[in-house]
């Protein structure tokens, strides 16, 4: 590996252990930039998408990564419909064994799909706030509609009446160019059935590769196991249902086409000049539906059934596995859904739920579990119903004691909005912080060079335009936020940033809470803090757009310009007293975007701090 490739890559991880995801993935994209075909870069950069909730983006990027796995697209497609004695499962499974990035990479790509209530509502409505995200998903779901019609026409087959291979890919373009949410979500589910069905035949047997894991960095052939074979088939009975329809008629009539039957004798021979050839027998869908649906569990007897058929899949592989029963908590979690409280069936589901996170805390280390803490406490969305009972929240005090554990918990998959709203305050706050400080170095520095002020407000009108984007799509936009930490980072004074530091890590969720519940904003929800972000965010928009009397864009060019004309005429520097006037209000300037941004701040003080700006003459 290349000496820079490798640091881009070691720098990346470092940068995501800190929870710094923004400069994560650009020192990722970078890195990919010089290896396009690595499949390790592609599956890093679409876990921490998955981390800051950008479930779309990385469906997208684990899909393009399944297409580097050494088939072209037809290929791959008939691998997953194949039969399961065909010879072109044998080859899979041995790609399987020399490339564990493909594995990993269709796993996460299966679970994506599996985790539809957040895809497929971001497929669906996306982020239509802010126009450039919406072009973003739209140029996803463009992308990603003739591919999955494509590779899961057959599943059409099983829940409508499309016949043949043209109207099948036909009928499931128009449900995903829809974008309804019901059947988007319960294609995603078919789809991520078949996934890990065919993944479970394409994992090798326990003990030749990777079921003794404790890193947990890969799939177990026993969690796979756990997800093929009963989470998702419960998370397509959980679609189904919500669709209107009960799991029965679909069990009756599987219309799935074989397409098993031997072709005539005629087409069964090539012939060539070195010989007579047998043609192999392709098989382009072939699954056993009623094998991979189960009913949604209503009564006692259900989940008892669910129980004896989790013990039964790992009978041989339970006590070392911790992702096993993590991925058997997952199960008894969702069958919380649709059960209402103080009900015999919920008691039931609650306590195998919290038994299995207790013997996955006991099969773990205690430096790899505290990495899981926060995907377990607050953002994986199988356990959303599972955090609001109390004996959750009493494993909770007993695994992981913090300040306030026992408190309501939000939905897991909004979660992730409030932690980012409250992250880029804090990335805004800093960066106007810093720059604050170095104006007020370079005033007192005065007086320097014509050309040396010319760079300067060359880069003041490149930082107030990436604060104005980053406003303008309210901090969603993750390449607007790295591109203001580059160019502050690059333009800040070195003695600000050896004092002060820099770029602030995104804080979990209960740091937050623990934060506002005992801090100075005690009692405060935190979406009335998100509120208070967003409209500052709208205020400083508004004030620093070029349309607006006081903005720092158009003073910054303006002082450019006189930069440039003063070194036109053969000037060297400037008058020093105007100079140390106009460096103390850019450093007003940027401490009113502090104020602004605090609690108590006040929009008429920040555009006052504007309007003491120097104009030159």
């Amino acid at each position: 590996m290349p000496a820079e490739l490798f640091a881009l890559y070691q720098e990346a991880k470092e940068l995501s252990s800190d929870r710094k995801f923004d400069e994560a993935l650009e020192r990722l994209y970078a890195a990919l930039r010089r290896d396009p075909m690595n499949i390790y870069l592609r599956v890093e950069i679409a876990g921490i998408q998955e981390t800051m909730g950008l479930y779309l983006d990385a469906l997208e990027t684990y899909h393009a990564a399944l297409t580097i796995d050494g088939q072209n697209s037809e290929q791959r497609n008939s691998q997953l419909w194949a039969a399961p004695w065909s010879l072109r499962r044998r080859l899979q499974q041995r790609r399987c064994l020399r490339n564990t990035g493909v594995l990993n990479a269709r796993y996460r790509y299966a679970v994506v799909l599996g985790t539809s209530e957040r895809t497929a509502a971001q497929w669906c409505d996306g982020d239509t706030t802010y126009p450039r995200r919406v072009e973003d998903h739209a140029e996803i779901i463009q992308l990603l509609t003739p591919a999955f019609s494509k590779r899961y026409w057959p599943v059409v087959s099983a829940i409508a009446s499309q016949k043949g291979k043209r109207e099948a890919q036909e009928w499931l373009e128009d449900k995903l160019e829809k974008r309804e949410y019901a059947w988007v979500r319960l294609i995603f589910q078919l789809a991520c059935a078949q996934e890990l069905h065919r993944l479970v035949q394409d994992c090798p047997s326990p003990g030749r590769h990777i079921s003794h894991n404790p890193t947990g960095l890969q799939p177990t052939k026993s969690v796979l196991k756990i997800l093929g074979h009963i989470w998702a088939p419960l998370r397509l009975a959980w679609a189904y249902r919500q669709l209107g329809y009960g799991t029965t008629i679909f069990l009756q009539t599987p219309k799935l086409p074989t397409l098993m039957s031997s072709p005539a004798r005629a087409d069964r021979f090539r012939f060539t000049l070195h010989g007579i050839f047998l043609k192999p027998i392709r098989y382009e869908a072939y699954t056993n539906w009623p094998e991979v649906m189960m009913d949604w569990p209503t009564q006692v007897n259900d989940i008892n059934d669910l129980s004896h058929e989790i013990n039964r899949t790992l009978r041989r592989q339970r006590g070392y596995d911790w992702q096993a029963h993590y991925g058997a908590a997952c199960v008894y979690a969702i069958a919380l859904n649709g059960k209402p409280g103080g009900t015999r069936e919920r008691e039931i589901c609650t306590e195998l739920a919290v038994r299995e996170l207790e013997e996955s805390v006991r099969c773990v280390e205690s430096g790899f579990i505290t990495v899981k803490r926060s995907w377990m406490l607050a953002s994986d969305v199988d356990l959303d119903e599972l955090r609001l009972e109390t004996p959750f929240i009493s494993f909770e005090r007993e695994a992981f004691p913090h300040v306030t554990p026992d408190r309501q918990r939000p939905r897991s998959h909004e979660e992730f909005q409030d932690e980012t709203k409250i992250y880029d305050r804090q990335l805004l706050a800093n960066s106007a912080q810093l720059m604050g400080h170095t104006w007020h170095l370079r005033g007192i520095d005065a007086p320097t060079d014509v050309h040396t002020l010319a760079y300067w407000f060359w880069d003041e009108v490149g930082i107030w335009q990436s604060v104005q984007a980053f406003a303008a799509t309210r901090g969603s936009n993750w390449p607007d936020r790295a591109k203001l930490l580059r160019r502050v980072r690059e333009v800040t004074d070195s003695r600000v940033l050896d004092k002060e530091g820099f770029s602030p890590r995104l804080r979990e969720r209960d740091s937050i809470i623990d934060e506002i519940w005992f801090g100075a904003k005690r009692g405060q929800e935190i979406s009335d803090c998100t509120e208070k972000i967003d409209e500052d965010l709208r205020c400083l928009l508004h004030e620093i757009d070029e349309k607006a009397t006081c903005s720092p864009i158009n003073r910054s060019r303006a002082w450019l310009a006189e930069a440039r004309r003063a070194v036109s005429d053969g000037k060297n520097t400037l008058p020093e007293e105007i100079i140390r006037e106009v460096c103390a209000g850019y450093a007003g300037a940027w401490q009113g975007v502090c104020d602004l941004l605090d609690s108590s701040g006040e929009l008429k003080s920040f555009h006052q701090a504007l309007s003491r700006i120097r104009a030159p003459r």
